[in-house]
């Protein structure tokens, strides 16, 4: 017997094997067509438990994704590409029935939300993109859910669209759904205004101005900037031509004037305003 947080699963290993060799569509159709009593154990490529489906004969009794219960765990389950399958046969024992609809309408409504969630996300930045809330939010009344506010608390320009999916403990569908409504509504996103920067201007520093001694610059981007840094060019206008990300490009930044290599012509209240958030 193996025990993976959801229930216990009793009974012989059938058969296993990779999600993205046979989407979970297709499995859900197979086992259906068996008509054998058992029990779908899906787990992410980490081996973290992601859904668990009972089938009696070929039905679909009782379905468990991600702690939800029913047939939105059996929707969600459709909508994994990656992940390992396992497939115990035996009767499942205990389980309290959560299912009515048939496997075919299970799988054709599962793929039809599949449909809107690849629309959804084609309207998101990538997953490893970082969302910001917005420097000023429209003078609109507008009214957000409990649901939407959580998801907004979340946004902070740091974490990327996949931490705040995972970090929000919501069906995907529904954070991705909310989080193009808040993009709609101007509330959050996808590039913090970088404008600020032409305001900051930069300086190499000379020996004499620091009368202290210096230890080369710490890393080779930042000498690479130090050597940009002529005191006529703005801030946004070096991270443009260094090709450089708004955060890197602040940390290397601020790593320079710590150590006494870089000053500013011009800027230099905001940029210590920047550096105390």
């Amino acid at each position: 017997m193996s025990t993976i947080g959801f229930a216990p699963l009793s009974g012989t290993k059938s058969f296993e094997g990779d999600v993205s060799a046979l989407p979970v569509p297709e499995l859900l159709q197979f086992l259906h067509i068996s008509g054998r009593d058992g029990v779908l154990l899906i787990t992410d490529d980490g081996g973290r438990p992601r859904a668990v489906i009972h089938y009696v004969g070929t039905a679909i009794v009782h379905a468990v994704c991600d702690g939800v219960v029913g047939p939105e765990a059996v929707y969600s389950a459709i909508t994994f590409q990656t992940g390992r399958f396992e497939y115990f046969a035996g009767t499942p024992s205990r389980v309290e029935k959560a299912v009515e609809d048939n496997v075919q309408n299970l799988i054709l409504e599962g793929l039809r939300r599949i449909d809107e969630l690849s629309h959804v996300a084609s309207l998101l930045p990538p997953d490893d993109a970082p969302l910001f809330v917005a420097a000023e939010p429209p003078h609109d009344d507008i009214s957000l859910t409990a649901k939407e506010w959580r998801i907004l608390s979340l946004v902070n320009g740091k974490g990327t669209v996949r931490q705040i999916i995972d970090g929000s403990k919501r069906d995907e569908s529904d954070v991705r759904a909310v989080l193009v409504g808040l993009l709609a509504a101007d509330l959050v996103v996808d590039r913090r205004d970088d404008s600020y920067l032409d305001a900051i201007v930069p300086r190499h520093l000379r020996q004499e101005e620091v009368r202290e001694a210096r230890y080369a610059p710490p890393t080779l981007v930042a000498n690479l900037l130090l050597k940009a840094c002529d005191g006529h060019t703005p801030a946004r206008t070096l991270m443009a031509e260094l090709q450089m990300d708004e955060r890197r490009f602040l940390e290397e930044l601020k790593l320079l004037v710590r150590t006494r290599w870089v000053g500013f012509a011009a800027g230099g209240e905001l940029f210590e305003q920047l550096s105390e958030e």
